[in-house]
């Protein structure tokens, strides 16, 4: 049963990768079709694969927290050169960490394979953060064919509302 088993999810993952099906449905499919668990990695493990093959995520210390159903989580720990003059953590940092996670839930939901980047980007900070970490939660309100755009909230380590983003 257990080649039998490897050899599904073989030709199941051969298939998904072959017609550029999302990991969300891939395991979906596994599951009706195979009745096994997915063969496709966690969309986690997937996203954060894809956090470390951009460099500048990487030097911001981005990480993925969560991936929800209709959501993705990034953090970002506060460090002594992610200041601003005013000692907290600098605006630019919260808006790349806001659009970073809304590009993180377009990854989640349509794969590595759909290209994307910002055409307009939109913060308004509600408190600063001065310790800790800042999360970005984003969920995707449109998903077009040529234009996705995202909601983001932004929070510190005590779960108080810091900002929110559209992206």
């Amino acid at each position: 049963h257990a080649s039998t088993a490897r050899a599904c999810r073989r030709r199941l993952s051969d298939f998904v990768n072959s017609h550029n099906i999302s990991h969300a449905l891939a395991r979906s499919i596994a599951v009706i079709v195979v009745g096994y668990p997915s063969p496709m990695k966690s969309a986690r493990t997937e996203l954060e694969e894809l956090m470390r093959t951009i460099p500048f995520n990487e030097a911001l210390g981005m990480k993925v927290v969560e991936c929800g159903k209709e959501s993705v989580t990034l953090s970002c720990r506060l460090r002594e050169d992610l200041r601003n003059v005013a000692g907290v953590l600098h605006g630019g940092v919260t808006a790349s960490v806001a659009d970073a996670a809304v590009r993180f839930a377009i990854a989640y939901k349509h794969g590595r394979q759909r290209k994307a980047t910002t055409v307009e980007l939109k913060v308004n900070y509600f408190l600063p953060i001065s310790h800790g970490n800042l999360f970005a939660e984003a969920r995707l309100i449109r998903d077009g064919a040529k234009i996705c755009v995202g909601e983001v909230k932004l929070y510190d380590d005590q779960k108080r509302l810091a900002g929110a983003a559209l992206i």
